[in-house]
């Protein structure tokens, strides 16, 4: 009965386990996986860039806007300083992210905003995005990137980490 049991416990741990092996950070679901939430971090910033607020509001999770969608429209639809007509949204090589406190497991990407191409004037961010509810990726942490530090994968997971 006990050889029985260990078997039965093997099959459900391999049962379990292979359908779950796709949703790790290799081959191609998790290449599928990671591509989509950089898209979803290249939307969130060009959303703020085009300032519609409702569209970036609701691409965070509501952790990281601090209430509604309609608080966080109003938070943010204050006049601009300036205008960039010719800023571009770029992105940089996405890596996966174990949960860590509030923050849950996901896909870390860098995300930069060229404000004038032509002077090189660029913000970087490192984002985390996290699965919602409804399966879209959500953005749920935010932190500046020093370029002069860097700004590849390793610095953008570094800064994430810095800045739980």
């Amino acid at each position: 009965m006990t050889a029985r049991l260990v078997r039965t416990a093997g099959l459900l741990t391999v049962m379990v386990a292979v359908p779950l092996a796709g949703c790790g950070g290799h081959g191609a679901g998790g290449e599928e996986r990671r591509a989509s939430a950089v898209e979803a971090a290249r939307r969130y910033q060009q959303a703020q860039l085009d300032k519609e607020w409702k569209v970036a509001c609701e691409a965070v999770t509501q952790r990281l806007r601090r209430g509604t969608v309609a608080a966080c429209v109003e938070e943010r639809n204050i006049p601009s300083i300036g205008s960039y007509p010719e800023a571009r949204v770029t992105t940089g090589k996405p890596f996966d992210m174990e949960a860590d406190g509030p923050h849950a497991a996901g896909v870390g990407v860098r995300v930069t905003l060229y404000l004038d191409p032509a002077t090189g004037n660029r913000i970087d961010t490192a984002l985390r995005l996290v699965p919602g509810e409804d399966g879209a990726w959500l953005v749920d942490q935010a932190a500046n990137l020093d370029a002069s530090l860097g700004t590849g994968p390793d610095a953008a997971r570094a800064r994430l980490d810095e800045a739980r």
